[in-house]
């Protein structure tokens, strides 16, 4: 049997292997950006993992509610966000329209907030049920765990949201 019929006969084969090999970096990075993108526009996300005992000194950025992948925002709006002082029990964030302060109290994986301070900014009506939604799983956040990179809160024993850790900015 002659060796180039073979080869003639699986060139068709061998180039669409190569073509798949060569778009497997293209659609890592689309993941990627659609990834970042999911965690509200240009979010700057940390890459580094470290396990938690404490919240104290941590920053996040919300990527889901109550199961639903949060719906992508204006790149140019501040992604929601959830950060917990080191030297106080408070935390601060942003809730899509927003800010709001408060007290937080966490032992163990026991988490709790305390009534939490908000402006009172009108903004679009979807980002103001998105923000009713984040609030309402805050005021009734039981727990939490880390699962990978992400903070999950729990609301009743289940998972209420997701974030991501934030990028340090010093």
């Amino acid at each position: 049997m002659d060796l180039s019929c073979c080869l003639l006969k699986s060139y068709p084969v061998m180039k669409i292997r190569l073509l798949s090999l060569a778009l497997v970096p293209l659609m890592l990075a689309g993941c990627n950006h659609a990834a970042r993108h999911e965690m509200g526009g240009n979010a700057p996300v940390a890459e580094e993992f470290v396990a938690l005992k404490t919240l104290s000194g941590t920053s996040w950025i919300l990527i889901s509610l109550e199961g639903l992948p949060l719906a992508p925002i204006a790149s140019d709006a501040a992604p929601l966000s959830l950060e917990f002082s080191t030297d106080a029990k408070e935390v601060i964030g942003y809730s899509g329209v927003n800010r709001f302060a408060g007290r937080y109290d966490q032992e163990g994986a026991s988490l709790q907030f305390g009534p939490l301070s908000l402006t009172r900014r009108i903004g679009p009506a979807d980002l103001q049920e998105i923000e009713g939604r984040f609030t309402r799983i805050l005021s009734g956040a039981s727990g939490w765990r880390q699962n990978g990179k992400t903070l999950q809160l729990l609301v009743a024993g289940r998972v209420g949201a997701i974030l991501a850790p934030a990028a340090s900015t010093k």
